[in-house]
């Protein structure tokens, strides 16, 4: 197999939305690191205040409770909305996303098509070369070496293709009354490398 990842404008273009989507994961997943912060500055103001009884600290406190509250509400909002994987998911689960799939899925079907077409002329030259001296009877020659070698490679061609042809489908119908299917996991069909030649 080749070792190569598939690239294609599109892949490139799906590898920016994944960035951006674990950038809003990251960012949801600062909030309540915020709060337990301003919390601690709110115990502390408290503190301060109660020592103290001026009414800097007493201003002090109110800010700190003030964005307590805020931040509160927000960890709420992100936590009733199922939390950083989940709003991960939703940026990743856009028609954008599922367009980009289906045209990558169609250059990719292109290219195995092409690939699949190179290897039945590689097969038929094998299956000849076997046959050629006519010391092989033609069914005999299926079984040689490089005859089996150029069938598997079509046969990868095959499932590959049909792997992405579902894939694609399904990105076509925004997953649309499909089993449910990981943006990572559409695109390791669109990436994965192609099947080397025979």
């Amino acid at each position: 197999m080749n070792p190569t990842a598939y690239d294609c404008e599109e892949s490139r273009q799906l590898a920016k939305l994944r960035l951006a989507a674990d950038r809003v994961k990251a960012d949801a997943e600062r909030w309540p690191a915020n709060l337990t912060t301003a919390r601690e500055a709110q115990q502390a103001a408290s503190v301060r205040f109660l020592s103290s009884l001026n009414s800097a600290d007493a201003k002090t406190l109110a800010e700190a409770e003030a964005r307590v509250r805020e931040l509160s509400v927000v960890c709420g909002t992100l936590e009733r909305a199922g939390g950083s994987d989940v709003l991960r998911r939703k940026a990743l689960d856009t028609t954008e996303a599922y367009q980009l799939f289906a045209g990558g899925l169609a250059r990719r079907i292109q290219d195995l098509d092409g690939l699949k077409a190179e290897a039945l002329k590689v097969l038929a030259q094998r299956r000849s070369d076997a046959t050629a001296a006519g010391a092989i009877h033609p069914m005999l020659a299926e079984a040689a070496p490089g005859v089996v070698s150029a069938r598997v490679v079509l046969e990868r061609l095959g499932g590959d293709a049909q792997t992405s042809l579902v894939a694609m489908n399904y990105a076509k119908a925004n997953g649309i009354n499909h089993q449910p299917r990981t943006f990572e996991d559409l695109l390791s069909v669109l990436t994965s490398a192609l099947p080397a030649s025979a």
